[in-house]
C-alpha cells in the first residue's frame, strides 16, 4: 500500500512522522512524506519518498514580526489565535493546492491537524484517513485544549474548550478552505458541518506522546490511541567531538539549556541571564544554540556551547544532570526518555501544557515564562533541578517507563489495524529497540 504522510513545522514536528514512516515502510509499505523543502535531504536520507509542501518554518521563526508575536503572547486565546492566523492565512491556499496534488496517487493519508486538507482530500478520493498529532486535540473533560495557557476549573469547560478553539480558527481560515473546496474538490463548503462530522465520526487518531506523561482520558473512544513517543533511532557513524567528551569528563554532569525552534526578540539578553544564572548556581552547563534562542558568547570553562546537529539529543541528554528547554513536544519526549529533571520556558501555545504535564508527574518544575524569571530565581531553579534527589528519582522512573513503550512499533500495529491491508505477525522497527 502507498501511504502519504503530510506534516509541516520545525524539525521536532517533522521527525516523529519520519520515524513513523520508517516503521510503516519496514512493515512492507511504500511511504511518501510531504513536508517543507528544508527536510528533503532528511526524509530521503531515511529511505522514504519525499514530496515538497510549501512553507519555511525556520524562515518564519526568524521574522521579526513572528518573534514579537511569540514574545508578547498575553495568554488571551482569542487574541493569540487572531494574531497567529496573520502568519498562517497568506500561505494556506498554496498548502491546500499542493497537498491535493501530492495525494493524487496514494492509497491512504496520515496527516497532522496543521495541514487541514488531509481529511477532506481522503474523503474526496475515497481512501482511508488517519489523524496523527504530537499534542492532544480531541475533546475531553480531563484537561483543557493545549492552546489554553491556563487550566480550567470544571471538566465540562475543558471539553468545550476544543470546539471553542476550532471555531476560532475556522473564523479565519474557513473562507480560504471554502473557496478551495468549491474550486478544487468540487464540494459544497460546509465548515461547521465538516467540524461536527470530524468530531462525531470514529476517525482513527494517534497521538505520538507517552501515556506515562499524559494517560489516555477515560472519555476518549476506542478509535483514539496513545502508543508512546515516536523516536527516530537511526544507526549512524556519528561520533561526539573530543571537545564535548573532554568537557563531560572534566566534572559533574552539566545542565542542558536549549530552546529548539523557539526564538526571542532579544536573544543576547536571554543568553546573558542564563550564563549569569548558571554561574551563580554553581553548576556546569551545555548551551545548545538551536535556531537562535541563544546567541554565541564568550563562555567560562564551566559552560560549553554546541549545536543540535553536533550533539543528538539521544546521545547527549542522558549524560546531563537536568534540562531547561522550550517545551516542544519533540524535546519533551527526548528529555523524558533520558530520565532527567527539567523545566520549560515556553514560547508557543502548547509548550506551557507540556511543561505542566512534566511537573504533574513529579519529573520537573512548573513552567516559567521568560518574563517571570530573574537571574536569582533561575539560579535557584537550576541548582534544585541538578541536585534534588527526589526529583531526580521521579524523572528516572519516568524515563524507564517511556523507554519501555515501543511507540513506533505500537503505532504501526494500530495503523495497520485501521487499513485494509493484510498484516504480518511481526513488525520490524528501524533502529532496533527504543
Amino acid at each position: 500500500m502507498h501511504i502519504t504522510i503530510l506534516t509541516i513545522g520545525s524539525r521536532g514536528d517533522v521527525q516523529p512522522y519520519v520515524a513513523l514512516g520508517m516503521g510503516l515502510q519496514a512493515a512492507g509499505h511504500q511511504v511518501c512524506v510531504g513536508t517543507e523543502a528544508d527536510y528533503e535531504t532528511f526524509v530521503t536520507g531515511c529511505g522514504l519518498e519525499y514530496a515538497r509542501l510549501p512553507g519555511n518554518t525556520r524562515q518564519k521563526h526568524n521574522d521579526s514580526a513572528w518573534k514579537h508575536y511569540l514574545n508578547h503572547e498575553t495568554g488571551n486565546i482569542i487574541s493569540s489565535i487572531r494574531q497567529g492566523m496573520k502568519f498562517v492565512i497568506p500561505g494556506l491556499r498554496e498548502l491546500l493546492d499542493v497537498s491535493w496534488q501530492v495525494c493524487q496517487n496514494t492509497e491512504a493519508i496520515i496527516c497532522m491537524p496543521q495541514v487541514p486538507s488531509g481529511y477532506l482530500i481522503a474523503k474526496t478520493l475515497g481512501i482511508p484517513f488517519i489523524s496523527v498529532w504530537a499534542t492532544p486535540n480531541t475533546p475531553t473533560t480531563a484537561f483543557a485544549h493545549p492552546y489554553l495557557t491556563s487550566e480550567l476549573p470544571l471538566g465540562i469547560l475543558n471539553r468545550l474548550s476544543y470546539p471553542f478553539v476550532d471555531l476560532l480558527c475556522i473564523q479565519y481560515w474557513g473562507p480560504v478552505l471554502d473557496q478551495w473546496q468549491r474550486e478544487t474538490l468540487q464540494r459544497p463548503p460546509q465548515p461547521l458541518k465538516a467540524l461536527k462530522e470530524f468530531y462525531s465520526q470514529p476517525i482513527p487518531t494517534l497521538y505520538g506522546y507517552s501515556p506515562t506523561l499524559l494517560p489516555k482520558p477515560t472519555d476518549w473512544g476506542d478509535n483514539i490511541h496513545v502508543p508512546g513517543f515516536w523516536f527516530l533511532d537511526q544507526q549512524s557513524d556519528w561520533q561526539p567531538s573530543s571537545q564535548l567528551t573532554d568537557f563531560l569528563a572534566a566534572g559533574t554532569p552539566p545542565v542542558y539549556v536549549g530552546f529548539g525552534s523557539a526564538v526571542w526578540e532579544d536573544p543576547q539578553r536571554i543568553t546573558e541571564m542564563i550564563l549569569a544564572a548558571v554561574q551563580q548556581s554553581g553548576q556546569r552547563a551545555i548551551l545548545d544554540l538551536c535556531w537562535g534562542g541563544l546567541t554565541d558568547a564568550d563562555l567560562p570553562d564551566t559552560i560549553l556551547k554546541v549545536e543540535s546537529k553536533d550533539a543528538p539529543h539521544r546521545w547527549l541528554l542522558p549524560r546531563m544532570a537536568a534540562a531547561i528547554h522550550h517545551g516542544g513536544a519533540g524535546t519533551i519526549g527526548a528529555v523524558a526518555r533520558a530520565g532527567i529533571p527539567s523545566m520549560v520556558i515556553p514560547s508557543y501555545y502548547d509548550h506551557t501544557f507540556w511543561g505542566r504535564q512534566v511537573a504533574k508527574r513529579g519529573a520537573g518544575l512548573p513552567p516559567q515564562r521568560l518574563k517571570q524569571l530573574s537571574v536569582n530565581k533561575l539560579a535557584r531553579q537550576i541548582r534544585f533541578l541538578a541536585t534534588d534527589s527526589n526529583l531526580r528519582q521521579r524523572a528516572k522512573a519516568v524515563g524507564e517507563s517511556v523507554r519501555a513503550e515501543r511507540g513506533v512499533e505500537r503505532a504501526v500495529e494500530i495503523i495497520l489495524d485501521h487499513l485494509p491491508v493484510e498484516r504480518s505477525l511481526k513488525i520490524p522497527v528501524p533502529g532496533g529497540s527504543p
